[in-house]
């Protein structure tokens, strides 16, 4: 045919892509076909080279190398055409397809062009396709190809009439449902297939521009719903819009506000009307809904909203008003407490009623009742009229202008009338029983009150005279049957009882398992509020004294009285379990006057006197008897004093002292023994020689300086040696117990001559009599005196120092004259064997200069 360039195929003409996922290793991809050296490879979006894969049969791709698990392969193969280059000037007819590989297809004409697509069947039926416009995008995203286009179908009229759909980015818009379709009919539908009126959008719709609609009716409205035609907007006339259901206006806007006419809901699609209404405004929201009401003059909105379980009127975030569901309404509080409860914060509170009479210029109108800053409460009546008050429907009590007082009537009909003046106007009738007067009429003195009661009579009889009964003085003192309790002492006149004449009380009546109680206070919490008492508890027949905030004193209906113990066992029954005395009795007359006396009937053995004990009683302390015998430590006294003492060893049974305890004479027990445990004396002796005495199984008196273990410890009074000491003072620091001393001064020194006739005796330590003993200081470093054994036995004991010889210079033999020797503090033997004035005394026991010899001294 002329025209045709070629049917050979061209570089870059019409382009097949296919797509492969490569499995592990894979070479082989088999293709729906390509010509020969007219095909691109890419493996992973790179381009291949021909020297990478082999493409000769036609229908098969192989790689030079496996591929991975993954790769993704694309091969482009490029499809034969012939182009033809040719210009029409009438009518083109195609049966087929045309494809131009670049540049456009272009109709024109001077007079107008038409591009016909035609179905040229004859039988076509209901929904055939009769043409369609293309636009295909090969973009490899997805699954490409890519189709937008319109199509032309025939409708349901038999094939008669078409409509005309649009489609985009679908994949076959030859099948798929239309976007958009406009329907022979003339509607235009989106998103919906059968459009049933002009406009019919199947989903939301966004106009940016300007929309118009017809006016419409009430009935038939101009924005309307498919299912609900009578439902919608519609304008009424100018400037006014409509909102109708039903078919009948339920909202009216115009150009100054809205009208409603029907029940409104906000929050809720069903408003009702409720309570005995028959339109509503109904507001509904899940916590707090309300109805906000903004004037721009104000620096805040007002409210009236529902709160929890109530209904609030605010302004801002305060609420004006409260309106409970429980019937209670607050003004200034969101929480009233009573039905009306009107609270003003930190200001005078009133509420104030007026009449066209009082008028209501000014807050001084009317009445009004309220409470001040200072919670004082106010009833103010602020015109120039009565203040009256009123019980069943009769007047009780009044104020009248002058603020006079008048309550009534009582009894037979007369009037109580409390005024400022001593003899106010009052008429005494049968049965009237009460008078009060204040003030002297003077207009200077005090004012008093007096309370007034006469005597019943029977009618027409003689009119009683009121007697003062109660008064309260100028200064608050109460008098009950008393007119000057200001005459009693001023510690105690707040209240006075009664006169010099007939009998007078108070009663306090209570429930039998209750108390009667007569408080004093010091303070307003806690036990301030009974400091001090007087109780008597009906339920346990008890009267109770109180101090301190507690029960102190009980007296039991048998008449006992409990010191500490609320159930006392006795006439007085004192416990305590502090560090004080449980009882003290004082007699403070210094020149005579008895002590406590103890009185009983008996003298039987049997009873007692007085009885001390400890250890909850199981220990007598002291049991007085009523036979006279007294005993310490047992309940059982056998004689006139009888002391039982400790059991335990050197245990003190009594003890005897005059100046100082430290040298008393003791009563002891001794434990020589099971069977033989004895009583004995102990001697202190100021701790020199702490001496014991008591008597053996043989009648001897036996001494000891430690406590026996045996009845035979010790030495047999009348066979012990004998040691004479004298006390002396000294300065030397150097004496050694054993040691031969002299005077010097008055004053010990070592002797250190031989046969010294001053040699007083042998030094036998500190004596542990204080310096005072002597009337004078002995030295700086021990202040005590210090003995010498003048006489008798070396062996002693004193102040804890044992002395058991003398010191010598060499060998001695029992029997020996020792005088001093030039060896200073030591003796040695005498030259011969006469007492002379130097002899010293006399060896008991062989030794030497290494110990002590046992001695007897003739120095006193």
């Amino acid at each position: 045919m002329s025209g045709y360039i070629g049917v050979q195929p061209v570089p870059k003409a019409t382009q097949r892509r296919e797509y492969f996922t490569a499995t592990n290793g894979q070479t082989s991809f088999s293709t729906s076909g390509y010509t020969p050296e007219y095909i691109d490879v890419y493996m992973n979006g790179v381009k291949l080279s021909p020297a990478d894969f082999t493409a000769t049969n036609g229908s098969d791709v192989v790689l030079g190398s496996g591929a991975a698990t993954g790769d993704l392969l694309q091969i482009i193969s490029f499809l034969p055409f012939s182009v033809l280059n040719q210009a029409f000037s009438g009518t083109l007819s195609v049966a087929g397809a045309v494809t131009a590989n670049a540049g456009d297809v272009k109709v024109r004409s001077t007079s107008g062009s038409t591009l016909e697509l035609t179905n040229t069947s004859t039988t076509l039926g209901d929904n055939a396709f009769v043409g369609g416009l293309a636009f295909r995008n090969d973009d490899t995203s997805g699954s490409p190809p890519h189709y937008a286009g319109i199509k032309a179908r025939t409708d349901g009229s038999g094939g008669t009439e078409m409509d005309l759909e649009f489609y985009a980015n679908r994949d076959k818009y030859e099948t798929d449902a239309p976007h958009m379709i406009l329907r022979s009919t003339g509607n235009l539908g989106i998103n919906i297939a059968d459009a049933s009126q002009k406009l019919h959008v199947g989903g939301n719709a966004i106009i940016t521009g300007l929309t118009r609609l017809g006016n419409g009716t009430e009935s038939s409205p101009a924005y309307q719903f498919v299912d609900d035609t009578n439902t919608g907007m519609y304008r009424s006339s100018s400037d006014v819009l409509g909102f109708s259901t039903g078919g009948a206006n339920r909202l009216t806007l115009n150009s100054t506000g809205a009208i409603f006419a029907g029940n409104v809901g906000m929050g809720t699609i069903s408003p009702a009307p409720d309570y005995g209404s028959d339109i509503a405004l109904e507001i509904k929201g899940a916590s707090s809904p309300g109805l906000v009401i903004n004037d721009t003059g104000q620096g805040s909105k007002y409210g009236i909203h529902a709160d929890s379980n109530d209904l609030k009127i605010t302004y801002g975030s305060g609420a004006l008003a409260t309106f409970q569901n429980d019937g209670k309404v607050g003004i200034g509080t969101s929480a009233p407490k009573r039905h009306i409860h009107l609270n003003g914060g930190n200001e005078t509170t009133k509420i104030q009623i007026t009449n066209q009479t009082t008028g209501s210029g000014s807050d001084g109108d009317g009445f009004q009742i309220g409470i001040a800053t200072d919670g004082t409460a106010n009833i103010e009546q602020r015109e120039n009229a009565d203040l009256v008050f009123t019980t069943n429907n009769t007047e009780r009590f009044r104020i009248d202008s002058a603020g006079l007082i008048s309550a009534g009537p009582f009894g037979g009909g007369g009037n109580a009338i409390i005024a400022g003046s001593s003899s106010p106007s009052f008429t005494n009738q049968p049965g009237t029983n009460l008078l009060l007067k204040s003030g002297d009429g003077s207009g200077t003195g005090g004012s008093y009150m007096t309370f007034s009661t006469s005597e019943g009579g029977a009618s027409g009889t003689t009119v009683r005279t009121a007697q003062e009964r109660m008064r309260i003085d100028n200064s608050g003192r109460v008098g009950i049957a008393n007119d000057t309790p200001g005459d009693f002492n001023a510690s105690g006149d707040d209240l006075v009882i009664g006169n010099s004449s007939g009998n007078r009380g108070i009663t306090i009546r209570s429930g039998t398992s209750n108390s009667g109680n007569l408080f004093f206070a010091d303070g307003l919490s806690g036990d301030q509020l009974y400091r001090g008492f007087i109780q008597y508890q009906h339920a346990d027949d008890r009267l109770v004294l109180g101090a301190g905030g507690d029960d102190r004193v009980w007296i039991s209906s048998s008449g006992n009285v409990g010191i500490g113990n609320a159930d006392p066992s006795a006439k007085i029954d004192a416990v305590t379990n502090s560090n004080v005395y449980a009882a003290e009795f004082i007699q403070q007359n210094t020149s005579n006057g008895d002590g406590v006396l103890i009185q009983v009937g008996s003298t039987a053995a049997a009873d007692y006197v007085l009885t001390c004990r400890s250890n909850a009683g199981a220990v007598s302390a002291l049991a007085v008897k009523a036979d006279g015998k007294v005993g310490i430590g047992t309940f059982l006294p056998t004689c006139h004093l009888s002391v039982k003492g400790p059991t335990s060893d050197s245990g003190k049974i009594t003890e005897f002292y005059g100046s100082r305890q430290e040298g008393s004479l003791q009563v002891t027990n001794y434990l020589t023994g099971s069977d033989n445990d004895r009583v004995g004396l102990y001697w202190r002796n100021s701790g020199v020689v702490n001496t014991r005495m008591w008597c053996d199984d043989t009648m001897d008196i036996r001494v000891h300086s430690g406590d026996p273990s045996s009845d035979t410890d010790g030495t047999v009074v009348g066979t012990q040696t004998f040691s004479g000491t004298h006390i002396y003072k000294t300065d030397a620091t150097d004496l050694v117990v054993g040691q031969a001393v002299r005077l010097v001064g008055r004053k010990l020194v070592k002797t250190t001559s031989a046969n010294d006739k001053l040699c007083v005796g042998i030094y036998a330590g500190q004596s542990g009599k204080i310096v005072d003993s002597f009337g004078q200081a002995c030295n700086e470093t021990d202040g005590y005196g210090h003995a010498v054994i003048a006489l008798g036995d070396t062996r002693m004991k004193q102040s804890g120092t044992t002395t058991i010889g003398v010191l010598v210079d060499g060998s001695v033999e029992a029997g020996d004259l020792l005088c001093t020797s030039g060896t200073a503090g030591k003796l040695t033997v005498q030259a011969d064997d006469i007492i002379r004035s130097y002899t010293v005394g006399k060896a008991i026991e062989d030794g030497n200069a290494s110990a002590p010899v046992y001695a007897y001294i003739y120095c006193g």
